[in-house]
């Protein structure tokens, strides 16, 4: 990608709803800026959604006849969506810069097809060619908890925890931990925690202006880029 137009579109409804009595909350993500793609491999870039109402939350891809996505509508060819996973499926064939356009949208039930709002995410995704094989890519092991996990924090409590990550081999090392987190959540350096694992502490205490749900994510980055 290099040039060209950029856009955004977020539509919202301000009316009352029904079943909550309250205006609609949009849909709310968080992710990496940029995601690193091995050529030859099969990847799924999980998009992690969360709803302060609970509504059922899709995505698609952002459509450039609704203003929605610029000249990036469309870049990302050959990947496959999963609306209602909010998952995308792609094997890439050749390197370089692709930009990401989604819409998230929120329903107020399974059946519904009329989206409450919908709100812009794009990215970009970079694939860079490797030597080592699909699996030697980094992982996270314990004591990190697992994916997908949810932690209740009351807030003006501390909470505190190790994120370790394993290199896919002998040969390769841990340069970075990345992190995706909610305000005023700290990270120390990367440090060694053991043989081909590498770990950083992360601690965040919440005020009471930060109840409700948060988004945190973290992906690893090893010597093969």
């Amino acid at each position: 990608m290099q040039g060209g137009d950029w856009m955004l579109r977020t539509t919202a409804s301000l009316a009352i709803r029904s079943d909550t009595g309250k205006i609609n909350s949009s849909p709310k993500s968080v992710m990496q800026p940029i995601v690193r793609l091995q050529l030859g491999c099969n990847h799924t870039i999980t998009i992690p959604v969360s709803d302060p109402d609970n509504d059922d939350v899709r995505c698609r891809w952002a459509i450039h006849d609704r203003d929605e996505c610029g000249d990036i509508c469309d870049s990302f060819s050959g990947a496959n969506m999963y609306e209602r996973e909010c998952t995308i499926s792609y094997s890439p064939k050749r390197f370089g810069w692709y930009g990401v356009a989604v819409q998230i949208e929120d329903f107020n039930s399974t059946e519904s097809m009329e989206a409450l709002s919908s709100v812009p995410l794009q990215f970009l995704v970079v694939v860079f060619s490797s030597n080592t094989t699909c699996s030697s890519k980094p992982s996270f092991v314990a004591p990190t908890r697992v994916d997908g996990s949810c932690i209740g924090i009351p807030f003006n409590t501390t909470y505190f925890e190790p994120l370790v990550s394993r290199s896919g081999s002998q040969k390769v090392s841990i340069r970075e931990i990345q992190t995706a987190s909610p305000q005023g959540m700290l990270k120390s350096k990367l440090e060694v925690y053991a043989n081909r694992e590498w770990y950083v502490n992360v601690s965040w205490t919440p005020d009471n202006g930060q109840v409700g749900p948060h988004i945190f994510c973290y992906t690893a980055l090893d010597s093969n880029g």
